[in-house]
Protein backbone atom coordinates (compact mmCIF):
# COMPACT_ATOMS: atom_id res chain seq x y z
CA UNK A 1 0.00 0.00 0.00
CA UNK A 2 1.50 3.14 -0.69
CA UNK A 3 1.83 6.00 1.57
CA UNK A 4 0.61 9.18 0.81
CA UNK A 5 1.66 12.79 1.93
CA UNK A 6 -1.05 14.97 2.94
CA UNK A 7 -0.62 18.83 4.12
CA UNK A 8 -3.10 20.08 6.76
CA UNK A 9 -5.21 23.27 5.56
CA UNK A 10 -6.78 25.12 8.23
CA UNK A 11 -10.33 24.01 8.72
CA UNK A 12 -10.74 22.35 5.15
CA UNK A 13 -9.03 19.25 5.93
CA UNK A 14 -6.00 17.48 4.24
CA UNK A 15 -4.60 17.90 0.99
CA UNK A 16 -2.87 16.12 -0.99
CA UNK A 17 0.94 16.96 -1.29
CA UNK A 18 1.25 16.03 -4.92
CA UNK A 19 -1.97 18.22 -5.63
CA UNK A 20 -0.37 21.45 -4.36
CA UNK A 21 2.95 20.67 -6.26
CA UNK A 22 1.20 19.77 -8.93
CA UNK A 23 -0.49 23.39 -9.10
CA UNK A 24 2.44 25.37 -8.51
CA UNK A 25 5.01 23.68 -11.18
CA UNK A 26 6.63 26.08 -13.15
CA UNK A 27 4.19 28.76 -12.19
CA UNK A 28 6.29 30.15 -9.32
CA UNK A 29 8.16 33.25 -10.41
CA UNK A 30 11.73 33.49 -9.97
CA UNK A 31 13.30 36.32 -7.40
CA UNK A 32 14.54 37.83 -10.57
CA UNK A 33 11.07 38.11 -12.02
CA UNK A 34 9.44 38.98 -8.36
CA UNK A 35 12.56 42.05 -8.39
CA UNK A 36 11.37 43.28 -12.06
CA UNK A 37 7.78 43.20 -10.84
CA UNK A 38 8.43 45.23 -7.79
CA UNK A 39 10.89 47.90 -9.29
CA UNK A 40 8.35 47.89 -12.18
CA UNK A 41 4.95 48.64 -8.46
CA UNK A 42 7.40 50.91 -7.00
CA UNK A 43 7.59 52.88 -10.72
CA UNK A 44 3.76 52.97 -11.47
CA UNK A 45 3.53 54.62 -7.80
CA UNK A 46 6.62 57.18 -8.16
CA UNK A 47 4.95 58.43 -11.80
CA UNK A 48 0.99 58.36 -9.73
CA UNK A 49 2.28 60.55 -6.94
CA UNK A 50 3.69 62.85 -9.26
CA UNK A 51 0.80 62.94 -11.53
CA UNK A 52 -1.21 63.62 -8.17
CA UNK A 53 1.10 66.93 -7.09
CA UNK A 54 0.56 68.40 -10.18
CA UNK A 55 -2.80 68.05 -10.43
CA UNK A 56 -2.77 69.56 -7.12
CA UNK A 57 -1.05 72.85 -8.75
CA UNK A 58 -4.56 73.50 -10.46
CA UNK A 59 -7.45 75.28 -9.83
CA UNK A 60 -10.23 73.78 -8.32
CA UNK A 61 -12.37 73.86 -11.39
CA UNK A 62 -9.87 72.07 -13.75
CA UNK A 63 -9.10 69.53 -10.87
CA UNK A 64 -12.51 68.62 -10.19
CA UNK A 65 -12.88 67.70 -14.06
CA UNK A 66 -9.79 65.78 -14.69
CA UNK A 67 -10.37 63.81 -11.41
CA UNK A 68 -13.84 63.13 -12.73
CA UNK A 69 -12.72 62.33 -16.24
CA UNK A 70 -9.63 60.55 -16.08
CA UNK A 71 -9.74 58.77 -12.19
CA UNK A 72 -13.94 58.31 -12.12
CA UNK A 73 -13.85 57.15 -15.66
CA UNK A 74 -16.98 59.46 -16.34
CA UNK A 75 -18.14 60.97 -19.61
CA UNK A 76 -18.41 64.37 -20.60
CA UNK A 77 -22.45 64.75 -20.23
CA UNK A 78 -21.90 62.72 -16.50
CA UNK A 79 -19.23 65.28 -15.86
CA UNK A 80 -21.69 68.27 -17.12
CA UNK A 81 -24.12 67.00 -14.81
CA UNK A 82 -22.46 66.25 -11.57
CA UNK A 83 -21.06 69.71 -12.37
CA UNK A 84 -23.69 71.24 -13.75
CA UNK A 85 -22.45 73.01 -16.63
CA UNK A 86 -22.44 72.54 -20.06
CA UNK A 87 -20.61 69.73 -21.94
CA UNK A 88 -18.78 72.81 -24.24
CA UNK A 89 -17.87 73.83 -20.66
CA UNK A 90 -16.68 70.72 -19.31
CA UNK A 91 -14.65 70.04 -22.58
CA UNK A 92 -13.02 73.59 -22.92
CA UNK A 93 -11.93 73.15 -18.91
CA UNK A 94 -10.20 69.76 -19.69
CA UNK A 95 -8.58 71.22 -22.81
CA UNK A 96 -7.21 74.32 -21.00
CA UNK A 97 -6.28 71.92 -17.55
CA UNK A 98 -3.89 69.54 -20.31
CA UNK A 99 -2.51 73.07 -21.25
CA UNK A 100 -1.48 73.99 -17.78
Amino acid sequence: MKRQNYFKHGKNGLVRWEDISEFYSGSLPSAEEELLEAEAEVKRHEQYLALHQNILKLDIKYQEVITLRFFENKQINEISTILDKREGTVKSLLHRAWRN
